[in-house]
């Protein structure tokens, strides 16, 4: 566009941005940041709100509460872009804080405002807040909670230990549950160690996913916790008789412009000598400060990967190792984990 002299509209930056946001790049996200100032376009609402948003989700929350302390003038999508972005950072007091400060200003609430507030109440363990605020959404604003408002009480609830409390709302809500929310209590389940739960659960994942691939490994780990081994070789059985293969999470780190990519149990790179050397220092060190870390199998779904000791090597492990050497040598680092 610039190379043809076309002028890039509001519409345009905050595609832009969008595509900053989802891939969390912070430099080039202040780079598009750097041209909207030069150019005056940083006055527009939709270009603040998708800054607002963009900053947040590359983990630089402190930019977005400065764009909007200084927008001239806020919509709705305003206060719902930073309410979401503290929410999500666990920064429960400011979020609930700004909410007072929305209706004092008049402006109305929507379902989105609520989803930031109960996500705020979840990152930050406030199990009252979220119920209060759920409560003033049905009762105070006549908003009818859908899908999205119960997956975060479900997740609020789940995270504090509330286990049955969180059953209950699923079993009780008046729209249908997905495998998403039955996902979040499955995962609050292996967490606080609730193994009768946890298979009523997975049966209803089950029925809503039969192929899910996801929540049977998460299953076959709790199953681990317990050593029940015969179980996890159910499981396993059951994967490799539906056909199905775990897809394995990768991560990418970007070191002066060159970007490098990492699997579990990744040995391909150039340099895997000296990263694996890091993360056994790295490791190391952790324990001295009194850190044990959690031995995790990889014999569901990634039969590829050894599980030499019962111990991964993941590959957000070799990301942080890359970070780690990088910024020892004062280099520039962009980190995404995928």
């Amino acid at each position: 566009m610039q190379f043809e002299k076309v002028r890039p509209n509001a519409v345009t930056i905050a595609s832009m941005l969008s595509v900053c946001a989802q891939l969390s790049v912070m430099m080039l996200c202040k780079e598009v940041h750097g041209y909207l100032l030069r150019k005056e376009f940083e006055s527009n609402i939709l270009v603040s709100n998708s800054l607002i948003t963009t900053y947040a989700k590359c983990g630089d929350i402190s930019s977005s509460w400065a764009i909007f302390e200084k927008m001239p003038e806020r919509n709705e999508v305003s206060w719902n872009s930073i309410l979401l972005g503290l929410g999500m950072h666990g920064h429960a007091d400011e979020t609930f804080g700004l909410f007072e400060r929305m209706e004092a200003a008049g402006m109305k609430p929507d379902r989105v405002t609520f989803t930031a507030l109960l996500s705020a109440c979840s990152h930050a363990g406030r199990v009252e807040e979220g119920l209060k605020y759920f409560k003033r959404m049905v009762q105070d604003y006549k908003i009818e909670p859908q899908l999205e408002q119960y997956t975060c009480m479900v997740d609020l609830l789940g995270r504090a230990g509330h286990l049955s409390h969180a059953y209950d709302i699923i079993l009780t809500m008046p729209c249908g549950p997905d495998d998403r929310i039955w996902g979040s209590l499955l995962g609050s389940c292996k967490i606080h160690g609730d193994e009768r739960l946890a298979e009523i659960v997975a049966d209803h994942i089950f029925e809503l996913d039969p192929t899910s691939i996801g929540y049977r490994t998460l299953l076959a780990n709790l199953y681990e916790d317990y050593g029940k081994w015969n179980e996890v070789t159910r499981i396993r059985s059951d994967i490799r008789g539906m056909g199905l293969k775990k897809t394995p999470g990768c991560s990418w780190i970007e070191v002066d412009s060159n970007v490098h990519i990492f699997t579990a149990g990744d040995k391909s790179h150039n340099q895997s000598e000296e990263i694996y050397i890091t993360i056994d220092s790295l490791t190391s060190e952790t324990r001295k400060a009194g850190y044990i870390p959690q031995p995790l199998t990889v014999s569901v779904g990634l039969d590829e990967v050894s599980n030499e000791n019962l111990i991964s090597i993941k590959d957000d492990d070799l990301l942080f190792s890359v970070a780690s050497r990088k910024n020892n040598q004062k280099v520039s680092t962009e980190m995404m984990i995928g």
